[in-house]
């Protein structure tokens, strides 16, 4: 019986501790994503420049991409329920450093809190979902996580392709390291991650300044070739 029951825990990714894993991974997510859009107009109600404005808006991940090296380490020997605890107190006290800003300056401040506490909680608590799972159901478990987090974006046109490829990218990532580099690994899926969404509001400013709003559009969408090609490079080795 002891047997059958563990196969059966196995072979079941819906579990108590990956529920609740779950949970926590999209409360955690929310929180900055619900700042983001709001954040640059923010800013310049006080103040702030275009390029500021820009600098201000990829200022959290920035942060986070710089920590994510040391934190994936970390996550592989330290205990993930404090980091991730630490995380949140630092997402915490950044959310109340936005509501009492008066000037760019503080906000900027805060997003440097905010980064660090979401590189924390980011790596962490996937990492922490990752070693809940089987090695064969690291794809559809980390999949399901990948969803809950294009979820707390409330973005509903994300959920099919930003979706689909952070659970597939992130889950390849966590295969190609092999057990005992899970945190590594999910650092370094989230470096990739934090360049694109650091680089892309500090390339809207500089356009929001340079550019008509016509062609703001347009111009962002020449990602889309870069990253097809990229994919095109790459695909061999990273078939399955």
């Amino acid at each position: 019986m002891p047997g059958r029951e563990s196969i059966f825990l196995k072979q079941n990714i819906v579990t108590r501790d990956r529920i609740l894993i779950l949970i926590s991974g999209f409360f955690y997510f929310a929180s900055p994503m619900l700042v983001t859009p709001l954040i640059t107009g923010f800013s310049e109600n006080l103040g702030a420049s275009a390029a500021l404005m820009g600098v201000i808006g990829g200022l959290m991940n920035i942060c986070s991409l710089f920590c994510r090296p040391f934190v994936g380490n970390l996550t592989d020997k330290i205990s993930k329920y404090k980091l991730s605890f630490i995380g949140a107190v630092l997402m915490a006290a950044a959310s109340v450093g936005y509501a009492a800003a008066q000037s760019p300056l503080f906000i900027v401040a805060s997003r440097i809190v905010n980064g660090i506490g979401f590189s924390l909680c980011s790596v962490c608590i996937s990492t922490w979902m990752s070693t809940l799972l089987p090695k064969e159901k690291i794809g559809s478990g980390m999949g399901i996580y990948g969803a809950m987090n294009a979820l707390a974006m409330a973005a509903a046109f994300m959920a099919g392709g930003y979706g689909m490829m952070c659970s597939a990218c992130q889950s390849k990532a966590i295969l190609l390291a092999g057990e005992g580099k899970r945190g590594l690994a999910n650092s370094t899926y989230y470096i990739g991650l934090d360049l694109g969404m650091s680089l892309g509001p500090m390339l809207g400013g500089v356009l929001y300044g340079n550019v008509s709003i016509q062609m703001f559009y347009p111009v962002l969408a020449l990602t889309v070739p870069l990253g097809l090609a990229v994919y095109r490079i790459n695909r061999r080795s990273l078939s399955p």
